[in-house]
C-alpha cells in the first residue's frame, strides 16, 4: 500500500510469487503454528496458540488478510490521501467507532 499510494504505483521487491506457510514453517521448528484464513476461526486459534504458550511451546498465527480489511483501517495509516479516508468513511468501509 506504501508504495502504490506514496509512491506512485512505484513497486520495488514487493510483488511475491509464492507466499510462504508460515504455520508450515512454525510446526517444522518446534512450535505450534495454524493458519486462519476464516475470520470466525480467530478467536478460536488465538485460544490454541495461548494453550500453547502455557505449555512452553512458542506460537505463530499466520493470518489471511483481505484487501477489504485494510480499507477498514485507512484512518491508522497517515500515508492515504485524506480524500481517501473521507470516501473510505462514506462508503461505509471503515470500522464502527474509529477516529479518523
Amino acid at each position: 500500500d506504501i508504495q502504490e499510494h506514496v509512491l506512485g504505483d512505484r513497486r520495488i521487491a514487493t510483488d511475491f510469487q509464492v507466499q510462504p506457510d508460515f504455520a508450515a514453517i512454525a510446526q517444522a521448528c518446534g512450535c505450534y503454528g495454524e493458519h486462519v484464513e476464516d475470520g470466525d476461526a480467530v478467536e478460536a486459534a488465538v485460544a490454541r496458540a495461548l494453550e500453547a504458550n502455557a505449555r512452553g511451546v512458542p506460537a505463530v498465527l499466520d493470518f489471511v488478510v483481505s484487501r477489504e480489511r485494510v480499507l477498514g483501517t485507512l484512518e491508522h495509516f497517515a500515508i492515504y490521501p485524506d480524500e481517501m479516508v473521507e470516501r473510505a468513511r462514506r462508503q461505509g468501509e471503515l470500522a464502527t467507532g474509529a477516529q479518523g
